[in-house]
């Protein structure tokens, strides 16, 4: 989020293959956890847009958690579950919030993604999204290994 300075990040579980362990993290490892070549992109929304995307993704999760993903690029097995850092939905109102707080009508969202959810049908309103900016040649992969290091330092020799 920090590195595209977004208000959240959206991603699917299924994009991770592997689990990083305890102790120093190389970029072998990084590479294993993200082998798939993964550009960012933000989208702008408004908080009407945004509403109808976290109703997608309560509409669609159950759906897309076991969708095997052959075919876009992807190197694995199935989408996974749907991740997105502030929103949440309260099912007792039926109404998406973020933050804990119903969203603003008034305000704009940049939600930061990757280019399997803005390319592929998954998302509709993210697709049709008028404001995108698309970050190259950096991959997700790439700021994953920025942040381990922001947060840990550069690896000893």
């Amino acid at each position: 989020m920090e590195w595209a300075d977004a208000d959240s990040f959206l991603t699917n579980a299924g994009i991770y293959m592997t689990d990083i362990g305890p102790g120093p993290v190389t970029a072998f490892d990084i590479h294993q956890l993200l082998p798939h070549p993964l550009n960012l992109i933000a989208v702008t929304l408004s908080g009407s847009e945004l509403e109808i995307l976290i109703h997608e993704i309560i509409r669609k999760q159950e759906e897309l958690e076991k969708i095997p993903l052959r075919g876009f690029g992807f190197r694995g097995e199935f989408f996974g579950t749907v991740l997105m850092k502030r929103a949440s939905f309260d099912p007792i109102r039926g109404l998406p919030l973020f933050d804990g707080e119903p969203i603003s009508s008034l305000k704009k969202y940049r939600i930061v993604t990757h280019d399997t959810l803005v390319f592929a049908p998954f998302f509709p309103i993210i697709k049709q999204a008028r404001k995108k900016e698309v970050y190259t040649p950096e991959l997700l992969r790439d700021i994953f290994a920025w942040k381990l290091k922001q947060l840990y330092g550069e690896e000893k020799e």
